[in-house]
């Protein structure tokens, strides 16, 4: 039996101070914070690095209430969260306001600057107004070298 994996793939724009975070597979709550930590602890990985979270190779829809609250308190313990600016890049109007409600509940805590988007050129606009070109061909540059996804296959 064949099980979805849940795949993460990280590219440090080091220069532009931009961690991109591209999510593939079915999505869980404890794929997600570990998928977090594992950027956190990346060596390219600054405090304050702003992040693009593309989740358009995954649902958020599979993040019921339940789930949604413990991320806004897993978000709300840990402190590199309020450094950084974080764009989030969905497929669907549910996943946009999925996206929206989490930012909400963690906003309403902790002043974050958060941007959800359903495309990943006006989620790199909001992040590096006028740089979206450059620093997507650098992604892909760097992807293109053979960067390996992170396996999180458990759940």
């Amino acid at each position: 039996m064949d099980v979805q994996k849940l795949q993460c793939t990280l590219v440090p724009l080091t220069d532009a101070k931009l961690f991109w975070v591209t999510f593939s597979g079915p999505l869980s709550l404890g794929r997600l914070t570990r998928a977090h930590q594992l950027y956190l602890r990346h060596p390219a990985y600054v405090s304050g690095m702003d992040e693009l979270l593309d989740f358009s190779g995954t649902s958020l829809s599979s993040l019921k209430k339940p789930q949604l609250d413990l991320l806004r308190q897993y978000m709300l313990a840990q402190p590199e969260i309020v450094l950084g600016r974080t764009a989030m890049v969905v497929n669907t109007e549910l996943e946009y306001g999925i996206g929206r409600m989490v930012s909400a509940m963690v906003e309403f805590d902790v002043p974050l600057q958060r941007f959800v988007s359903r495309s990943v050129a006006d989620a790199l606009e909001w992040l590096r107004p006028g740089e979206g070109d450059q620093l997507t061909a650098l992604h892909d540059a760097q992807a293109a070298q053979g960067i390996e996804p992170l396996d999180l296959s458990r759940p």
